[in-house]
Formats: structure tokens, sequence, C-alpha cells
């Protein structure tokens, strides 16, 4: 893993610790665009399926999930 993806992989992962502390059982479209949001601030790409998993596991209460994917090059 190259540091500036790991970078990546930790900033997107911060974001998903703090939606998942503030939405945790709100609606998927809620969390899906909070998450959108707070990746977008934070400079970090993430694929769209990987936004969906995410913002679904939050959504349903689930223990905050683990980013697996981040984009590249402006991938996501």
């Amino acid at each position: 893993m190259t540091e500036q993806r790991g970078e990546a992989l930790e900033a997107a992962q911060n974001v998903v610790d703090t939606v998942s502390s503030y939405q945790a059982g709100a609606e998927t479209q809620v969390v899906r665009t909070e998450l959108e949001s707070g990746l977008r601030e934070a400079g970090v790409t993430v694929p769209q399926g990987e936004v969906e998993r995410l913002a679904q596991q939050i959504s349903d209460g689930e223990q905050t999930p683990e980013v697996t994917e981040v984009g590249t090059d402006g991938e996501g």
C-alpha cells in the first residue's frame, strides 16, 4: 500500500467514524449524503459502491464499518 493510499484510507475512515457516531440508525439516504459531504471536504474519493455499503451498514446501526477502498486519480 502506498503512503498516499494509506493516508486516503485513514482520512476516509475518520469521516466514516464521525458520521457513524452521529447518524447510526438514520435513513440510508441521510447517511449517504453525510458521507459524501465529509469525504468531499476531506478531499478523498471513495467508489460509489463502497459509499453505498458504508451508508447501509451505518443506517442498519451495525458497528462502525471499515473503509476498504479509496479511489485514485479522481476515481470514485
